[in-house]
């Protein structure tokens, strides 16, 4: 198969997902597909070629339910791909009018294709002892930070999740917390990240609570803005010097 662009038959074992960036199989939309099967509706796969194999780029879950039933050869259009990032970069835009891919599958890709902010952020969560999943997954606090904070978005990210890893331990670092620790370093960037874990640390249940009802008696206000004013509070204390104004 080596015309570019048109739709070709390709064997099934020839095939290969590349799951770094692929999110991954959902069985039961694979046996959704099987039990509608209909060779004359089977759209074409979308793949690349590139170190002497074929990679898939859409259609991961059309193979899968091929593969369940038995078909050795499958149509797909062979697109150009230089690499393994650029592959990341068009199943990312191949996939944006599907089924909507989760923040942390949209993450994983773009740290594949080389997105700046995403890489910036991975970078950051591994300095500080992070792993997106459970313990962290608020992709969108997150990127709110990196691109924030005046130019100082990777410095403010990194001082954040540097915090929250010292208070929260082997915990969970919750959107809350990532919000509004890293809305106080962005406007406050002066401030001794010492003391705030000091002042954070006893105080979590009660901070969290404080933020949730300013947050609501606010109209709304994002919660990153009202933990911001939140922390601001506890910060100074009954401090004389060294406020956050």
């Amino acid at each position: 198969m080596n015309e570019f662009g048109s739709v070709n038959l390709v064997k099934v074992a020839d095939l290969q997902i590349d799951f770094s960036y692929q999110r991954q199989t959902d069985m039961a939309r694979v046996r959704r597909i099987v039990a509608q099967f209909d060779p004359k509706l089977f759209d074409p796969i979308t793949i690349t070629y590139r170190d002497d194999a074929y990679w898939v780029v859409d259609g991961a879950h059309r193979l899968a339910a091929a593969k369940m039933l038995g078909i050795e050869m499958i149509p797909a259009i062979l697109i150009n791909s230089a690499s393994r990032v650029e592959d990341a970069q068009l199943f990312g835009r191949k996939n944006s009018g599907q089924k909507k891919l989760t923040a942390l599958e949209r993450h994983t890709a773009n740290v594949i294709a080389k997105d700046p902010v995403a890489v910036d952020i991975e970078t950051a969560l591994r300095k500080a002892g992070f792993k997106l999943g459970s313990r962290i997954n608020c992709i969108g606090a997150l990127t709110t930070i990196r691109v924030g904070s005046a130019g100082r978005g990777q410095e403010t990210l990194q001082r954040t999740l540097t915090v929250i890893r010292a208070i929260v331990g082997n915990g969970k670092a919750e959107a809350w917390l990532v919000g509004s620790v890293g809305n106080l370093i962005g406007a406050y960037p002066q401030l001794d990240d010492n003391r705030l874990c000091q002042v954070m640390g006893p105080n979590l249940l009660t901070i969290q609570q404080l933020i949730v009802a300013r947050a609501k008696s606010g109209g709304n206000a994002s919660q990153g803005k009202a933990g911001r004013e939140v922390l601001r509070t506890f910060y100074n204390g009954r401090r004389k010097t060294g406020l956050l104004e």
